[in-house]
């Protein structure tokens, strides 16, 4: 009942009570604390999108929202075949969250470091179809990948991720 209302919140957009619910459920062990953890990244990352002006510094701390999911999955192992399809889901969320978070970043950040943050979206997404196992995601990671190729002027390999993408899913 509570990840439910929380889930009414963010569906809202009423984020800080949607945070505020989902933090609850995040710290507290139960059947809705993985959900909620990743939910809670992307709270904050709804949050920010919603703003204009985003700092390098905020991308980056919502980021960290998502490795404290990705680092308690690493630590509490699942079994199950079920249990495992539906941690393997939630960390290709956490990390689609990551990737997003650092293609803002690099869109907000000075000409200088702008190279850094481009750079790690392509080391995130270096191996698309093996590290995101969820086909309904692959495209949303491509197109920041897309975009990171071609502020880092990697035109071919641009070129070659969109006919991959194009042979992948046509429409």
């Amino acid at each position: 009942l509570e990840f439910e209302k929380a889930e009414q919140e963010l569906s809202a957009g009423n984020w800080l009570e949607a945070r505020r619910r989902l933090q609850a459920l995040a710290s507290a062990s139960g059947e809705f604390q993985e959900r909620a953890m990743v939910r809670l990244g992307q709270c904050e990352l709804r949050m920010l999108r919603a703003r204009e002006g985003v700092t390098v510094a905020e991308w980056i701390a919502a980021i960290a929202v998502f490795d404290g999911y990705r680092d308690f999955a690493g630590a509490n192992p699942v079994t199950g075949a079920e249990a495992i399809v539906a941690r393997r889901r939630a960390l290709d969320e956490a990390s689609y969250g990551i990737v997003e978070c650092r293609s803002r970043a690099a869109r907000s950040a000075d000409s200088e470091s702008k190279r850094v943050h481009y750079e790690s979206v392509l080391a995130l997404t270096e191996n698309l179809k093996a590290t995101f196992e969820s086909r309904e995601l692959r495209p949303f990671v491509a197109t920041h990948r897309f975009d990171a190729l071609i502020a880092l002027d990697r035109m071919a390999d641009a070129e070659a991720l969109a006919r991959e993408m194009l042979a992948e899913t046509p429409d």
